[in-house]
């Protein structure tokens, strides 16, 4: 918990604060996944900053408000700064007449897969995302969507226990649409592809190894939740997006060694591990020998 002291200017300072309280985030996500690169996968950040308070006996009302709620956690990202009055909406029903209005765009798309994936990831999660939709009920409402396209497409639907306990699972409108669309898009009887958004991140990991890259910027690149973007490089990877990045410097390092005449800490800096002490372990992890006794060798 922090505490500000607002003073004076109004909503142009709550602003100010909030958006100060926003680069505080981002700064507390780098340094985690700086230091603890292997627990920021599974740490989701946020915070709900409560509107200024006069006394003592405000204290425990503004407490209440600025406890993190299930639906300020499903629909917001890991990182953000959320003003009180923003994440206590009302979560809503879904109304009959927006049900109808989705179930028949539903029905229209069944039998185009790319376009129905199109239409989950850039209009369906948006709208469940403006209304605030209460997440169970989502996720169940995902469920019958599925069961809708499979029934269009003449294919099996999944045992609960694989692909739809993904979808009732979730921990984010992003990750539901997501595994929604990576249910449309799974051709029965053949391997899955890995995702667009991890073929994305694949790629700038292997052409951009230079620069500082970290999961939360690769993530934010391809426009999922680090959460999620860790969670499918587990599942369609094989390894963690830790480790994966780790192999691709070090095997690049291997290379530079064996074909160039750069010294070491060139390597290391063109491998994006400029700290010569922290690549000399990577390194010996990797190969059982120091990068200086693998150049000689």
């Amino acid at each position: 918990m922090l505490w500000l002291n607002a003073g004076e200017g109004g909503p142009d300072r709550a602003d100010q604060e909030l958006q100060s309280m926003t680069e505080l985030m981002g700064k507390l996500e780098a340094e985690l996944e700086r230091r603890l690169p292997y627990l920021s996968e599974a740490v989701k950040l946020i915070t709900i900053v409560s509107d200024p308070i006069a006394s003592v006996e405000q204290l425990y009302s503004a407490l209440k408000e600025t406890t993190p709620r299930e639906t300020a956690l499903f629909y917001h990202r890991s990182g953000q700064a959320i003003a009180v009055h923003t994440a206590a909406r009302e979560t809503s029903l879904i109304s009959l007449k927006d049900k109808a209005d989705v179930e028949r765009r539903w029905t229209q798309l069944a039998e185009q897969p790319g376009e129905l994936v199109a239409y989950v990831q850039e209009e369906w999660a948006a709208w469940a995302a403006s209304h605030k939709v209460l997440p169970a009920e989502l996720k169940a409402w995902a469920v019958q969507l599925y069961g809708r396209v499979c029934a269009a497409s003449g294919r099996e639907e999944p045992e609960p226990e694989t692909g739809l306990a993904r979808l009732l699972e979730a921990q984010s409108v992003s990750q539901l649409a997501g595994d929604l669309s990576g249910l449309i898009e799974a051709v029965p009887g053949e391997p899955r592809k890995c995702r667009r958004e991890v073929r994305l991140a694949k790629r700038i990991l292997s052409e951009r190894l230079a620069e500082p890259l970290t999961l939360t910027s690769v993530a934010e690149e391809v426009g999922l939740s680090s959460f999620y973007l860790s969670r499918l490089f587990r599942e369609e990877v094989g390894e963690s997006f830790n480790a994966y990045l780790t192999r691709l410097r070090v095997d690049k390092a291997i290379r530079l060694l064996q074909t160039t005449p750069l010294k070491v800490y060139e390597v290391a800096e063109r491998v994006g591990i400029p700290s010569y002490r922290y690549f000399s372990v990577l390194f010996r992890n990797r190969t059982g020998v120091s990068p200086t006794d693998y150049k000689k060798g």
